[in-house]
């Protein structure tokens, strides 16, 4: 009977430490794929500060043949490397799974991901990509090229600046999950987080 109780007890302590452990090993999991996002999120909100301040300005300076031929130009070579903005949000998934099979690790994160598939993500394919193709269909020395281009630089200029600041918004989130974490509470955070 001793003995019985004996090996159960040693048995129950043994899976304790076997859980204790696969859960420090995907809190590790967890803050690679967070320290992974925010790397690739802020890469992306960089991409899009640089159109909003740089890029759209720098167009609308050209005459509309210039500026629809280079943001035809441009829209082909950033189509060509979509593999990069694809990784911001399957990382971005990555921390939302991740969260939801830890069922612990705070908000932060996982907030900060889902912003980043609604504002970036989900912007860009609902509006950014759309007027992108409807540019491709404007000849640039076609008679309605001028009006094209200035309606075009106002729409995706705005909509833009809403990826942009939803990507700065992520990358804060996200990062912020990671200094929660700095704290010794392996990103919980505790009832604020």
């Amino acid at each position: 009977m001793v003995a019985q109780s004996m090996s159960g007890s040693f048995g129950a302590r043994r899976a304790s430490r076997a859980s204790r452990l696969r859960s420090v090993a995907w809190a590790e999991v967890d803050a690679g794929l967070r320290f992974l996002a925010l790397l690739w999120v802020g890469v992306m909100a960089g991409f899009f500060v640089a159109f909003s301040v740089l890029v759209m300005p720098g167009l609308d300076r050209v005459d509309a043949a210039a500026g629809i031929a280079a943001m035809q130009a441009i829209n082909a070579a950033v189509a060509s490397v979509a593999v990069a903005f694809g990784g911001a949000s399957l990382l971005c998934l990555a921390v939302i799974a991740s969260a939801a099979v830890r069922r612990s690790g705070g908000w932060l994160a996982p907030l900060g991901a889902l912003v980043y598939l609604v504002g970036v993500f989900g912007v860009t394919v609902a509006f950014n990509v759309q007027l992108n193709d409807e540019l491709d269909l404007v000849a640039p020395s076609s008679p309605s090229a001028a009006a094209a281009m200035a309606d075009y630089l106002v729409e995706w200029t705005r909509w833009n600046h809403v990826r942009t600041a939803t990507g700065i918004l992520s990358f804060a989130l996200i990062g912020a999950s990671l200094l929660r974490g700095r704290r010794g509470d392996g990103g919980r955070g505790g009832p604020t987080a």
